[in-house]
């Protein structure tokens, strides 16, 4: 049944949608459309968990390895501006001591393995995640100055572990859209089409992996900032259970640790299903090993399919049809190859039951870092006059967040909250240990820059599962009829990211994954 908020809040909707969403498809619609270029280099498309141990035999350099990505962002980023920082230079130093040591070490190739799962890997980092000397102000004008005073522990995982930091990659000002652009390195681009976006906020990873210039990403979400770059771009991420990641080093931060680590999370990108895993194990706090049992052997056999396909709320748009054929096709993989039931669910979640503990979240790191502070709608007409250096997206979040904590009680917020774990646990109930569920990541392909606006609600589509905590993991299907990347989420109960991570496996192996098949006219 749709609820009074979503009949109150759906003519809003339905006017943003056509004031803005009309005037930005004509708008951007008569400019020429530009890709990237096919990869070629063969050494470009191994997997991490392939290029390591080809590394350690030394049947290639480290050294030719990271030049040969170096060559590539050098190549793609002129047309999608994903970099913020890199650190090229020094990257080929470390790449060159990679080299010295694997030659000099007295260790097998599996010890090393063993040691440095990562020995050698290019990586690259979402900006609002700490590299020590490197800009972590998150595409703030206010914070542009910000550097890394030392390594987010997920960087010191990957880093131990002897992966090599290519750069820093662009976010929308404070992490605060779904899109990638700000006042300090501009607009970021999809690769596949640079009229469209790349998503947000990881969107500078999503840009750079899905053109087949990173092999592994570090990003963050709160709101499916992980799995919408990934969607809009044709590669894999994951979003972990909740808390089972370490948050320090992450700029914007919060006050409120308790509500802020229900929602947020940090996690792995990457083109290859098979990386992720390998990159998971090595950033997940040493409490969560146990708990997660990632080495742990999924038998697909023995798992039980549910799937979704819209969110049932005339809040959102209608799902297109390549993302309908897509949950389709991996609904009838999975039903003929493993001849089992993938039953729909009968589940319903408003978006305002997801999204309203969100905006209450207080002690948010806001707009002004170390600033003097300013009245937030000060701050909007500021903007109306083209004074402020904040975006749109970060004036309008404060001030739905004002809205928020001044005219929703705390106790109304608990009541939400409470309504919204409940159906968490209707949802784990159904998937229990060995169950996972098939749905959107959102219901289109990737817009043109600038139409989340109009698309405001659609995002719920993931962020249910950060209001949830559970673990969420995308996956690339295939394409659309305009040769835009499409493709779904796998779910699962909190604490069995295995699951997830295994259905995506599978679904690479048969749908083929990443490819990076851009059509240019």
């Amino acid at each position: 049944m749709t609820s009074v908020y979503e009949i109150l809040l759906w003519p809003l909707v339905t006017l943003l949608s056509v004031i803005v969403g009309i005037p930005l498809r004509m708008l951007n619609g008569c400019k020429r459309k530009r890709c990237c270029s096919p990869v070629e280099d063969d050494l470009l498309m191994i997997p991490a968990r392939d290029l390591v141990r080809k590394i350690v035999k030394q049947e290639v350099k480290c050294h030719t390895v990271i030049s040969r990505y170096v060559n590539r962002i050098n190549a793609v980023n002129p047309l999608v501006n994903a970099i913020v920082e890199e650190r090229f230079e020094d990257a080929l130093k470390e790449a060159a001591a990679v080299d010295e040591m694997i030659t000099q070490n007295k260790l097998s190739e599996e010890e090393l393995l063993s040691c440095y799962p990562l020995l050698g890997i290019p990586i690259t980092i979402k900006e609002s995640i700490s590299v020590k000397g490197m800009s972590n102000g998150a595409g703030s004008l206010q914070a542009k100055d910000k550097i890394g005073e030392e390594d987010a522990d997920i960087v010191k995982a990957v880093k131990k572990a002897g992966a090599i930091v290519m750069l820093v990659s662009n976010t929308p000002e404070l992490c605060l859209n779904w899109e990638t652009s700000n006042k300090v390195t501009g607009i970021t681009c999809n690769p596949y089409d640079t009229r469209r976006t790349c998503g947000g906020s990881s969107g500078g990873e999503g840009a750079l992996l899905g053109a087949g210039a990173s092999l592994i990403g570090l990003g963050s979400d709160i709101a499916g900032s992980l799995r919408l770059p990934a969607h809009f771009c044709g590669i894999f991420s994951h979003k972990p259970t909740a808390r089972s990641i370490s948050l320090s080093g992450h700029y914007p931060d919060c006050e409120d640790k308790e509500k802020w680590n229900d929602h947020f999370i940090m996690g792995p990108m990457s083109r290859y299903a098979v990386d992720l895993p390998i990159a998971l194990k090595i950033i997940i706090k040493p409490e969560y090993k146990e708990i997660l049992n990632l080495d742990r052997k999924v038998d697909l056999n023995k798992l039980r399919f549910f799937y979704l396909d819209n969110n049932a709320s005339i809040l959102v748009n209608n799902v297109d049809r390549s993302i309908d054929n897509s949950l389709n096709s991996v609904i009838d993989y999975f039903r003929g190859k493993y001849r089992m039931d993938v039953n729909k669910l009968k589940f319903k979640q408003s978006p305002y039951l997801t999204i309203v503990p969100l905006l209450a979240i207080e002690g948010t790191d806001d707009l002004y870092y170390d600033q003097p502070k300013s009245n937030i709608y000060w701050e909007l007409l500021k903007f109306l006059f083209g004074q402020s250096k904040a975006t749109l997206t970060g004036v309008f979040y404060f001030v739905l967040h004002n809205l928020t904590t001044k005219f929703v009680s705390k106790r109304k917020v608990e009541k939400i909250r409470v309504k919204m774990f409940e159906a968490r646990k209707e949802l784990e109930d159904i998937l229990g240990d060995d169950g996972v569920l098939l749905y959107p990541t959102y219901p289109t392909p990737a817009h043109y820059h600038f139409m989340c606006i109009s698309k405001l609600l659609d995002c719920s589509y993931c962020t249910v599962f950060n209001a949830f905590g559970l673990p969420a993991t995308n996956c690339p299907i295939g394409y659309s009829e305009q040769g835009l990347p499409v493709g779904i989420q796998v779910i699962a109960k909190r604490n069995c990211d295995r699951l997830s991570l295994a259905v995506a496996e599978e679904i690479e192996n048969i749908f083929g994954g990443w490819k990076f098949s851009p059509q240019s006219q």
